[in-house]
Parts: C-alpha cells; sequence; structure tokens
C-alpha cells in the first residue's frame, strides 16, 4: 500500500513539474508573440499617422491652390479695370483729336472772315457761314458719338478676350499645380500602402493558432491523466486577436515550432502518465483480489480505488 501511494503521489509531482515547465514555455512563446505584436501595431499606428498628417497637407496645399487662383483673378480683374480706364482715356482724347481735325478749315475760314471785317452783305454769308458750321457741328459732333460708341465696344470686346485668356492661364496653371499636387500625394500615399501591407503580412492570421493555443492552454490546466488544480486564468490567458496575429518571420517561425514542441512533448508525457496510471491501477486491483479474508483492507483498498478513478474522470 505505501509503495503504491509513493508511486501515485511520484506521478503527481512528475505531471505537476511537467505543467511547470510547459506553462513557462507557452508564456514566454505568448510574450514573444504579443511583443512583436505590440511592436506592428504601433507601426500601423505610426503609418495611419502619416496617412493622416498627408491627408491634411493635402487639403491644405489645395486651400493654397485655390488662394493663388483667386489672387490671379482678382489680379486679373485690376488690370482690366486699369486697362479700361486707360483705353476710354485714349479714345476721349482721340475723338477730340478727329473732332478738332474735322472742324479746323470751317472755324479757320469763320475766323479768316471775321478778320476782314463785316461790311454790306457780308453780315449775311457770315450768318451762313456760321449756320453751315453749326450744322458741320452737329454732324461731327454725331459722327464722334457713333465712333467713341464703336470704340469702347471694340475695347470691351478686347478686354473681354483679354479677361478669358488670362483667366483660362490660371486655370491651367491651377490644373498644373493640382496634377502635381495628386502626383505626388498619390505617390506618397502608395509608400504607406505598401508600408502597411508590409506590416499587415506580419501580422497575417494563422487560421489554427488560436484553437492550437487554446488546446495546449487546456492540457496545461487540466491533463487528460490526472486532475490538477485550477490555474489562474490570467496567467494562461491565450486570446489572440487573430485579425492581427503575426504569420510571417523567422522570429514567428520559431514561436510555433516552439508551441508545436510543447504539444508534442506534452502528448508524449501524457501517455506515458497514462501507462504509470493504469499500470498502478492494475496493482491496486490486484492486492484487492487478494483480500479475500480481510474485509477492512479490501475496504480501504476498494474506496481508494474508487477516489483514485474519480479523480481521473473528473
Amino acid at each position: 500500500m505505501a509503495d503504491l501511494n509513493s508511486k501515485m503521489a511520484h506521478i503527481n509531482d512528475a505531471l505537476e513539474n511537467e505543467q511547470d515547465s510547459q506553462n513557462r514555455a507557452l508564456q514566454e512563446a505568448l510574450a514573444r508573440r504579443r511583443a512583436k505584436q505590440d511592436k506592428l501595431r504601433n507601426i500601423m499606428d505610426g503609418i495611419a499617422d502619416k496617412k493622416d498628417t498627408e491627408d491634411e497637407h493635402y487639403q491644405k496645399k489645395l486651400l493654397e491652390i485655390q488662394k493663388i487662383e483667386d489672387g490671379e483673378k482678382d489680379k486679373i480683374e485690376q488690370e482690366i479695370k486699369e486697362e479700361r480706364e486707360l483705353g476710354l482715356e485714349n479714345i476721349e482724347e482721340e475723338s477730340k483729336k478727329i473732332r478738332d481735325e474735322r472742324l479746323k478749315a470751317a472755324e479757320k475760314k469763320l475766323n479768316d472772315f471775321k478778320k476782314r471785317g463785316l461790311a454790306g452783305d457780308d453780315e449775311y454769308e457770315f450768318a451762313d457761314m456760321l449756320a453751315n458750321y453749326g450744322n458741320l457741328v452737329e454732324k461731327v459732333d454725331g459722327d464722334m458719338q457713333q465712333w467713341k460708341k464703336d470704340q469702347e465696344s471694340s475695347l470691351e470686346d478686347r478686354l473681354r478676350q483679354r479677361r478669358e485668356n488670362r483667366r483660362k492661364e490660371a486655370d491651367e496653371k491651377k490644373k498644373e499645380l493640382e496634377t502635381g499636387l495628386n502626383k505626388d500625394t498619390q505617390n506618397q500615399r502608395s509608400r504607406f500602402n505598401d508600408e502597411m501591407s508590409q506590416v499587415q503580412s506580419l501580422l497575417k492570421p494563422v487560421k489554427d493558432e488560436e484553437e492550437r493555443l487554446k488546446m495546449l492552454a487546456g492540457d496545461l490546466q487540466q491533463s487528460d491523466a490526472i486532475k490538477h488544480e485550477a490555474t489562474d486564468s490570467e496567467n494562461l490567458d491565450v486570446s489572440i486577436d487573430t485579425s492581427r496575429s503575426g504569420g510571417a518571420g523567422a522570429e514567428t517561425q520559431r514561436d510555433n515550432q516552439n508551441i508545436n514542441t510543447i504539444l508534442r512533448d506534452l502528448d508524449k508525457e501524457n501517455s506515458k502518465k497514462k501507462i504509470e496510471i493504469l499500470q498502478a491501477r492494475e496493482q491496486m486491483k490486484i492486492k484487492i483480489a487478494k483480500c479475500n479474508d480481510d474485509e477492512n483492507e479490501k475496504k480501504n483498498l476498494m474506496d481508494q480505488l474508487k477516489a483514485f478513478e474519480d479523480n481521473l474522470t473528473e
């Protein structure tokens, strides 16, 4: 009986030691995995921040380009205004010159006639000359009014065409600036996307990783061979964000190899302990069979066997 109890204690101690060893290995593997995930998440957050900064820069540059266009259009309108004022002044001056030139001969004739003096029928002739001069002035003024109107219309046509040409230049300049900005921004965003894709490839989930880690944690928390005390769930927390879990890189491969090795070692150890427990059970049954005459001893052995089997099923 003492030998049997010693073997059972030895088995329990061995399983507890194995659990501690496997638990430490699992914790180390998970710590490395979580540290790598945190590092990659920080990198992704940094890339996202850079993308946000680039977006803000893009919007700011768009506003600057729009301000440049607005300023250019204001400048165009100011130039058109100045050109209109100068053009109207030139039209007015040219109109006076043409009017004076057309009236020059008639006015000279009147002045010459006045210088000779008026005598007899000269007064009637001078009156006719004044009347003709008045008619000429009226006609010249009417012609000049129409001429000025035509000149002003021509001036507005030139100014309108000039405005359209200048606005077209401003629009083309704006498009050129926006095209350059969009190209630079697209290239920058493409680099950000490439960086993000590289990081995401390192966080590509392994489909069976969470199940394997849960299975490993379950084996450590409760062996198939014998019942153990409940382990602190926080210490064996193997919940993994599979949407970000690493799937690439030498370190991740080493972690996976370590986990697989733990699983294989645990299976081997469980198989070994099961054989030892089956042997212990058979020894107890043999001892029970030999206690035909000692009912108390037989009852004690039967109780121990039942407790032992209850411990296994739990």
